[in-house]
């Protein structure tokens, strides 16, 4: 009896020193509440729910769209969405309000039911709500208001049916409730995906009527178009051909060659296509002199002849145009030109162009960059901006800071992940000799999905061709949010682990992953300036200076990292006192 007594008493004094206090899977497991909304989130109905959905946006929507697919998308998603709102509101409501878990699971139903029956109808909360989840997720999405929709909410029936039969579980948290948790969301995410439509393309013809300079925003005729009743644009991924506009025309008339313009707006006008520029052809002649002639590569250069295109030479380098970052300064999406579906089609200027027949001058018409003319007078290039009622045609100043969370919203994204994963890597690193195999293996996880996410989808993002042949925008919209929600449990494991167990070495962990963010982030804000051209180059240097800064951040954190031992056994306690009073009998 003495014996095991001290044996008990030698194993307690070794854990207390050999492993701290605190451990959060412990606290989470007392909060009823938080474990009864991932197990309900873990219900074989929730996880249907949620497949359904996935495969309802990502397949049936796209090659069956009817009222069914909308409807089935939200009916759906109101199945498991109150779980997840309970996962946050069991930590909101303090855990001494009598009857914690019955009012998380009311308030997470109610909230939201209510929110989404507003958000449907009421014109306020629509517009709340749409720009609430922009902000977010960073694109525009396709959230109607839609009273019919209404009709979905007996599915908030099927969850709180799954609440109340979920029984009170005392172990902690199922490790599934983490992946599950993580396709919630990413199911929330791509049922919200971008809005595809057709924008006009800004300037792209000029047209010779009289002495005079016309053109329009409208990009052909509109005889061509097809009106839709509410006049909103539309375009349909499996029908690019069909397009949509509003039967009003932006007007643009210049007196002068084309170094002003004079804005109005028409009615259901039509420019004449015979005196109009061709935007399939690359090269223009000066009517009164047909051995002056001009050729264009699109965003590249514009040449000049003067002996009927038997020579060229260089006559204006676009260099303006050469910066990738240009193409998120379109005043109607991230990009310009059109959308079928996620492929990006960038239509750089010259679109066309003219020669004016008064004055020699030769007129470009570049897009959402207004006008670019070239003097006949004294061969000065002159980029001109046509102001509309509600939209500039200017070449975009590219010095606009107010847009870096938009322009670097998937950088921003994974500077914050590389800082959960180096704060992450610190607690294992100081409990390697304890920790378990699957925390070690999802943390190397994360760190390959970052790669993988950096260097092959994170260039497809910006509209730049990696070596293989990958659907970025599929795979980023699932993976960006896989990265980030699978590596969320264990790096709020890792920041409770050192504000309660490490406090000593929190600030240091915490300043190297700033500085590893800062540096992979550093490179990116020269090429938003435009110094920096294309991203590629950006990403080059990010990574290398990522590489320095986590290879610094690992030396210097091995200097002032503890090394905790692994937690002896009784077992091992027992060996040990043996041999003591073996060494003590041979003595």
């Amino acid at each position: 009896m003495i014996t095991s007594g001290y044996t008990h008493f030698l194993i307690h004094q070794n854990s207390e020193a050999s492993m701290p206090k605190y451990d959060l899977m412990t606290f989470m497991r007392s909060n009823r509440a938080f474990n009864r909304a991932i197990h309900s989130l873990t219900h074989p109905l929730s996880i249907l729910a949620i497949g359904l959905l996935l495969f309802n946006d990502h397949w049936l929507r796209w090659n069956h769209p009817s009222w069914l697919t909308g409807k089935l998308g939200d009916f759906t998603w109101l199945l498991f969405a109150p779980f997840v709102a309970a996962l946050v509101f069991a930590w909101l409501i303090p855990r001494r309000v009598n009857q914690h878990e019955q009012i998380v699971g009311r308030v997470s139903f109610m909230t939201t039911g209510l929110w989404f029956g507003l958000a449907k109808t009421v014109p306020a909360v629509h517009t709340l709500t749409s720009i609430a989840w922009e902000t977010l997720i960073g694109w525009q999405g396709s959230l109607r208001m839609d009273a019919s929709d209404l009709l979905t909410l007996p599915a908030l029936l099927i969850g709180w049916l799954i609440w109340q039969s979920t029984t009170r579980q005392s172990r902690s948290p199922r490790l599934a409730g983490s992946v599950i948790l993580a396709f919630a969301l990413v199911a929330t995410l791509a049922s919200d995906g971008p809005i595809y439509y057709w924008s006009a393309s800004g300037i792209v013809r000029i047209c010779q009527v009289g002495s005079s300079l016309m053109t329009t925003t409208d990009d052909r005729p509109l005889a061509e178009y097809k009106p839709s009743a509410d006049g909103e644009t539309y375009a349909n991924p499996e029908a690019p051909d069909s397009y949509n506009i509003t039967p009003q025309s932006n007007v643009f008339t210049s007196e002068d060659g084309g170094l002003t313009w004079a804005y109005r707006l028409e009615e259901n006008f039509v420019l004449p296509e015979a005196a109009c520029s061709d935007v399939q052809s690359d090269h223009v002649s000066d009517p009164s002199n047909d051995r002056i002639q001009y050729r264009w590569q699109a965003g590249e250069s514009i040449e000049r002849s003067t002996d009927g295109g038997a020579t060229w030479t260089l006559d204006y380098a676009l260099t303006e145009l050469q910066q990738d970052v240009r193409r998120y300064y379109n005043h109607y999406s991230n990009d310009y030109g059109s959308y079928d579906g996620y492929t990006r089609t960038f239509i750089p200027g010259p679109v066309s162009g003219l020669v004016d027949q008064t004055t020699g001058n030769l007129v470009l018409a570049m897009s959402w960059d207004g006008v670019l003319v070239r003097n006949a007078a004294d061969g000065m290039w002159h980029w001109v901006t046509l102001v509309g009622l509600e939209n500039e045609y200017a070449l975009a100043n590219l010095h606009d800071f107010s847009l870096i969370t938009q322009i670097l919203f998937f950088e921003l994204w994974l500077a914050g992940a590389i800082a959960f994963l180096v704060v992450t890597t610190s607690t294992v690193y100081i409990r390697q000799k304890s920790i378990g195999r699957i925390r070690k293996a999802l943390l190397i996880i994360g760190w390959v999905a970052w790669f993988i996410l950096t260097i092959v989808l994170l260039p497809g993002s910006k509209g730049k061709s990696t070596t293989l042949d990958i659907p970025w925008a599929e795979l980023g919209l699932v993976s960006l949010p896989l990265l980030v929600f699978l590596a969320l449990p264990l790096s709020v494991l890792a920041v409770w682990d050192i504000a309660r167990n490490f406090r000593s070495v929190w600030k240091p962990i915490a300043g190297v992953a700033v500085v590893v963010a800062a540096l992979f982030l550093f490179p990116f804000i020269p090429w938003m300036l435009g110094t920096i051209p294309p991203y590629t180059t950006a990403l080059v240097f990010a990574l290398v200076l990522l590489g320095a800064g986590l290879v610094w951040g690992y030396q210097y954190l091995r200097t002032v990292l503890p090394l905790l031992e692994k937690p002896k056994t009784a077992d091992d306690l027992t060996d040990s006192d043996d041999s003591e009073q073996s060494l003590t009998v041979e003595g």
